[in-house]
């Protein structure tokens, strides 16, 4: 069973004095954007477009990848001072091979999550083995900022990523949180860190988490594949078959698997979708 609570805390939507600045920020230094197509990122390269009073013109095509949804808004991210921030558009105004539009009157502040959780269990039964996990404030699982410097530095790393984790497509939002947890191990490997086991990424395809077992023991998810999982996020209860599309194994009691939940039911897959993602799914 799977069961997880987080406090989200809404972006900050910024005053007129403080879009204009961001606005001349944005004509000034042409920041690289990362842009969300329902759960397909897409990124525009720092400089590689023009930005005049207000208005942004891109002279190649905005990749939009193979969504199967189409989704209500598309998200524009880009960081300033290492604050991200963005703003959504209409889907149409990236069509064609030009796009050029106005910014949008509405730029928000991402406040992330203030890290703390209300329900810390995270429990995977397969076959008679179960597993128990906590949430991690670090990586929240209804609020993710996308850093596109990061992909573009790191896009060779994403696809190996994505192919160990069985996934099918490098420039996902589950792809770039894979590569954010693992990063942080990487970074943090000299310091003393407690053996935890923690979710961390949950839309309507995937439910990601690191688990720390007994030795020698992960074989056994590895071997059977199949499971079942319920979350109980708030006051719902998903229950849904689960199939390992991957597993990437950090050290002989620690592993991240990777699983497939594609085959829930419509409306839990609409619920972890708007969740996440925070538009219409289709």
């Amino acid at each position: 069973m799977i069961s997880f609570l987080t406090e989200y805390r809404m972006p900050t939507l910024l005053s007129r004095i403080e879009r204009e600045y961001i606005l001349n920020t944005l004509e000034e230094t042409l920041p690289s954007f990362s842009v969300l197509y329902g759960s397909h990122l897409a990124i525009i390269p720092e400089g590689s477009y023009a930005c005049h009073s207000g208005r942004l013109n891109f002279p190649l095509p905005i990749t939009a990848g193979n969504t199967v949804n189409r989704p209500s808004t598309v998200r524009f991210f880009f960081f300033h001072k290492q604050r991200g921030m963005f703003f959504d558009i209409n889907p149409d105004l990236i069509g064609g091979s030009k796009v050029s539009f106005d910014v949008p009157g509405e730029i928000f502040l991402d406040n992330g999550n203030d890290g703390q959780t209300v329900a810390r269990v995270l429990e995977i039964t397969v076959g008679d083995q179960r597993y128990a996990a906590s949430l991690s404030g670090e990586f929240p699982l209804d609020s993710i900022m996308v850093n596109p410097e990061l992909i573009q530095a790191k896009k060779n790393a994403l696809e190996k990523i994505m192919r160990k984790a069985g996934l099918h497509d490098a420039a996902s939002l589950v792809a770039y949180r894979l590569f954010e947890y693992l990063d942080s191990l990487s970074r943090h490997e000299k310091m003393q860190t407690p053996h935890e086991s923690i979710v961390i990424f949950a839309d309507h395809q995937y439910v990601v988490a690191s688990l720390y077992v007994l030795r020698d023991t992960l074989h056994v998810i590895e071997k059977i594949r199949d499971m079942n999982l319920t979350l109980d996020i708030g006051k719902r209860k998903i229950i849904a078959d689960a199939t390992l599309s991957g597993m990437i194994t950090v050290s002989g009691n620690q592993a991240v698997v990777c699983l497939d939940i594609s085959s829930a039911k419509e409306e839990d897959k609409r619920f972890l979708y708007e969740r996440l993602y925070r538009q219409q799914y289709h």
